[in-house]
Formats: C-alpha cells, sequence, structure tokens
C-alpha cells in the first residue's frame, strides 16, 4: 500500500514582469526520476502532485508575445515556484 502522506500539491506560477498571469505557458516539471508537462491556466499556475525528492521546473515553451530562457528553478521547501518572464521576440 502507498503512503500518501509524502504527497503533496506543489505549484508553479508564471507571471511577467508587471505580475500578470500568463496562461497557456508549457512547463517541464521533473524529479530524479520522472518529468511532466502541464500547461498554466487563466491565473497562470500549473499544479503537480509531488511527494518527497529533489524537484525542478522549467518553462517549455510560452505563448506569442514572450521569450523563453533557458532557466532551471529548483522546488522550495514551500512546494511553490514563481517564474518571472519578459515580453518580447524570440530570436
Amino acid at each position: 500500500m502507498e503512503n500518501n502522506s509524502q504527497k503533496k500539491i506543489c505549484r508553479i506560477l508564471v507571471k511577467d514582469e508587471a505580475g500578470t498571469p500568463v496562461k497557456g505557458a508549457r512547463v517541464q516539471f521533473c524529479s530524479d526520476f520522472a518529468c511532466e508537462m502541464k500547461e498554466t491556466d487563466g491565473e497562470g499556475i500549473a499544479v503537480f502532485d509531488c511527494g518527497a525528492g529533489n524537484y525542478s521546473a522549467h518553462i517549455f515553451s510560452l505563448p506569442e508575445g514572450y521569450v523563453k530562457e533557458e532557466i532551471e528553478y529548483p522546488l522550495p521547501e514551500t512546494g511553490e515556484i514563481s517564474i518571472t518572464v519578459r515580453k518580447g521576440e524570440q530570436k
């Protein structure tokens, strides 16, 4: 039987420099063993189930008008990451 006491919800918030949530950002959330992809909702949030272990997130793709940067964000103890993206054209 699996022990669910180790599971928690992890939230990734994607917003722009003005603090506006970014809908439709594809976020990749990875543990030491696997990765999962989700898209942010209208509030700029992607939610993942996570348990014990090391996790990180990065932006896989952004809607048109935003610049994607190759940055990996480690998951803090709080289980929440806020990622700020900037507007502009992809090069």
